[in-house]
């Protein structure tokens, strides 16, 4: 009886605060999905279907009654710039925000009108810069979804990219509801979104090789010529110096990656490539390094695969942006991880002028440096499997003369590649924006 008269005393739930609550629990299993793929014993179909059931659980109510159906509004855009807004969690000191900026800048303001939509409202000195770029920012941090939505179908935007992907502040609920047209998610995320709504996702060809088809996306794949992302190196790095095998200490590898990439096969496979090199030296630097426990627990597997402490160096977050690049001084090889691969990790070593050995795996995460190497003409540098990788480091580090060639030449390569040309990569996209904005107008007017 009491529990019947709480009940008929409680307030009902209001329906904002139902909303709040469901979107709270789908953000929660976002990040579980994002951590899938830091694991190398699931397969790409084990992660799309993860992805598929989150969409089915959390996003399939709030879909139109056809989820690849256009957004109410006019078709034909032929008479002014399309608007694109992008939203992102990532508009400040991010990887993120750097491989965005290029594309803001230089973005063809008779053919796109770019607009920003920031869920995170976190500000420092790249975020002020970015809104410097745009027509119109919305700091939409506060608003939830179902007012972001309304927010973006009254600016009309035309083009809505998703640059979060199950990362952190993403908004992927409010692409559930088909805020835009058209609905592309890119760079900010390694793999589908798993959404009905979700139209393309921008990729390459050598990150998503076409003989592949879509497996693995509930989008349709867009091959971005040029690549699938635009590097501009940040102001005021210092220069590589000179490699640091030639004083004679031996060559040292290097790793600046998140330690989640970080795997126990991975640990394995470079205690390998010690053990057979015993001047060799690697020096780990990522955040949380500096943690005692964590520091035993990565000496004691490299003790475990015959590699002696003293020569492995790990050192903790740096305070500031001339300190993290300036340990690049002191490394000859990057080893990159798999079968998630760096991507601002892999790009700062080469601007550094260290080449990066890389694994070429079976899913986009485990493809970016191949795509990033590639387009500095060192495919070569990208290993086939674990025992190609381990020889091909191997091979370098033989080689101080080659080292110490491509330390001089890696940042004017670097620069000088597609992979620096943001010009050429923002018609690409502004191309691809076009082309499937004519897509659209086809498809309605069928």
């Amino acid at each position: 009886m009491r529990g019947m008269l709480r009940a008929m005393t409680e307030r009902p739930e209001s329906p904002r605060h139902a909303a709040d609550r469901a979107a709270a629990s789908a953000a929660a299993t976002s990040a579980a999905l994002c951590r899938l793929n830091y694991d190398p014993a699931l397969d790409p179909a084990t992660v799309l279907q993860a992805h598929r059931d989150w969409a089915r659980r959390h996003a399939a109510a709030l879909y139109p009654s056809s989820p690849r159906s256009a957004a109410a509004g006019p078709v034909d855009r032929r008479d002014r710039p399309l608007r694109v807004g992008y939203v992102s969690g990532d508009l400040r000191r991010h990887p993120v925000a750097l491989f965005v900026e290029p594309v803001l800048r230089c973005h063809d303001r008779a053919l796109v009108e770019p607009l920003c939509y920031d869920t995170a409202g976190l500000r420092d000195d790249l975020n002020d810069h970015l809104r410097s770029l745009v027509p119109a920012w919305r700091d939409a941090a506060d608003w939830s979804d179902a007012t972001l939505f309304e927010r973006i179908r009254a600016d009309g935007i035309d083009i809505l990219v998703d640059l979060a992907g199950h990362t952190a502040r993403n908004r992927l609920l409010v692409f559930a509801r088909r805020a835009a047209p058209v609905q592309v998610t890119a760079i900010g995320y390694v793999t589908t979104t798993g959404l009905e709504t979700m139209d393309y996702r921008l990729t390459d060809a050598l990150c998503d090789p076409p003989e592949a088809g879509e497996a693995g996306y509930s989008e349709t794949l867009w091959r971005l010529e040029p690549g699938f992302n635009c590097y501009v190196p940040p102001r005021g790095l210092p220069e590589p110096g000179p490699a640091p095998c030639l004083e004679g200490l031996g060559v040292t590898f290097g790793s600046f990656n998140n330690l989640d990439k970080v795997s126990d096969q991975v640990l394995d496979i470079w205690a390998t490539l010690l053990r057979g090199l015993p001047t060799a030296r690697l020096l780990m630097k990522t955040k949380g390094l500096g943690e005692p426990a964590l520091r035993e627990r990565l000496l004691a597997r490299f003790a475990a695969g015959g590699v002696a402490p003293e020569r492995i160096e790990l050192i903790d977050w740096s305070a500031t942006l001339a300190e993290h690049y300036g340990l690049y001084r002191r490394v000859d090889i990057a080893l990159d991880p798999f079968p998630y691969n760096g991507t601002t990790t892999t790009c700062d070593a080469l601007m550094m002028g260290v080449p990066v050995i890389a694994l070429r795996g079976d899913r986009h995460a485990a493809r970016v440096s191949t795509s990033i190497l590639a387009r500095l003409g060192l495919a070569g540098l990208a290993a086939a499997d674990p025992d190609h990788y381990v020889a091909r480091a191997r091979e370098l580090a033989g080689r101080p003369q080659a080292l110490a060639t491509l330390r001089r030449d890696l940042r004017r390569r670097l620069v000088a590649s597609p992979l620096c040309d943001a010009a050429r990569y923002t018609r690409a996209l502004e191309e691809a924006y076009r082309a499937m904005w004519q897509q659209r107008h086809e498809a309605a007017a069928a």
